[in-house]
């Protein structure tokens, strides 16, 4: 095989590390200097696959301005919040619509995603 073919791997390897440590980085930032508040799940919004995957949209004041913010970075939150709930979040101060739920963090997606990437990367480099 070419180094075209083994490029492959390298890329999406690639993506899928970037993607983990930008999770990862987001929840380490806003866990050590985010904002307590508390959110209001609005809706259960339509966000993959034609209306079978919804997620909670949540509703939460900051500096007296409404956000709104879909809960889609936590696997989690697909069945566990219903229309009506209040929920305490940490919200990012810097971007107010990044959110966590402190205890319900997802820390698989971010473990997935850093392993896989590994992974490819190292198959990347194992052919060079």
């Amino acid at each position: 095989m070419g180094i075209m073919e083994w490029m492959i791997p390298l890329i999406v390897g690639a993506g899928f590390l970037i993607y983990g440590l930008y999770l990862l980085y987001n929840v380490y930032a806003i866990q050590r200097n985010g904002v307590n508040t508390r959110a209001r799940v609005l809706e259960r919004a339509s966000y993959w696959n034609r209306g079978r995957f919804t997620v909670p949209m949540f509703q939460y004041k900051v500096d007296n301005q409404q956000i709104r913010s879909l809960g889609v970075n936590v696997i989690k939150l697909q069945e566990k919040y219903e229309v009506g709930d209040s929920v305490e979040i940490r919200y990012d101060p810097k971007r107010p619509k990044n959110f966590i739920i402190p205890n319900d963090v997802s820390k698989k997606l971010i473990v997935i995603c850093i392993t896989v990437g590994t992974i490819l990367v190292a198959t990347f480099i194992r052919y060079l």
